[in-house]
């Protein structure tokens, strides 16, 4: 897993298209806002989440944010954005 790979396209794209030529069975799941454009690349598109809905309470960014601290035994509230 490789997150946020736009920061450092080129030196990426590199690494991979090694491990992928020396390791052909080598799987990677990569994010990024552009593409790599290293051989056998397959995009989704996944929409952006937000952080405020439309009625001023938390948008679908905070759901998964509040459930993971749950999870983890913390009483976490959104007090808001900004």
């Amino acid at each position: 897993m490789l997150d946020s790979c736009e920061h450092l396209l080129v030196g990426v794209a590199v690494m991979l298209e090694q491990l992928l030529a020396s390791s052909p069975r080598l799987g990677v799941l990569a994010t990024s806002r552009a593409r790599l454009l290293v051989p056998f690349e397959a995009v989704f598109p996944v929409p952006g989440m937000s952080a405020e809905a439309d009625d001023d309470g938390p948008g679908d960014a905070v759901e998964p944010f509040r459930r993971r601290a749950a999870a983890g035994g913390s009483r976490w509230e959104s007090v808001g954005v900004g």
